[in-house]
């Protein structure tokens, strides 16, 4: 899980978006919801160890690290942009 780390997207990144069946592609997430390239460049992901998206930042959390009843430890994040 750990080390986490903050990026930005790269071309064939994948995640499983809460509410969604199945992964879908980053790109394909973006035009989806009509994010420009400019501001799709400006977004930030968060990142596991092993490379897995777990949350683009201020927009989807990945399915796979969701709280459930089953979670026994929570990890809470704030995202503060530096103006």
């Amino acid at each position: 899980m750990f080390p986490l780390q903050l990026r930005n997207c790269k071309k064939g990144d994948i995640f499983h978006p809460i509410g969604m069946k199945g992964y879908k592609k980053l790109c394909k997430y973006f035009k989806d919801k009509k994010i420009s390239i400019v501001d799709k460049k400006q977004i930030w992901i968060l990142i596991n160890g092993d490379k897995k998206i777990i949350w683009i930042i201020s927009e989807r959390l990945d399915k796979t690290f969701k709280v459930t009843n089953l979670t026994k430890n929570i990890l809470n994040l704030k995202f503060v942009p530096i103006l």
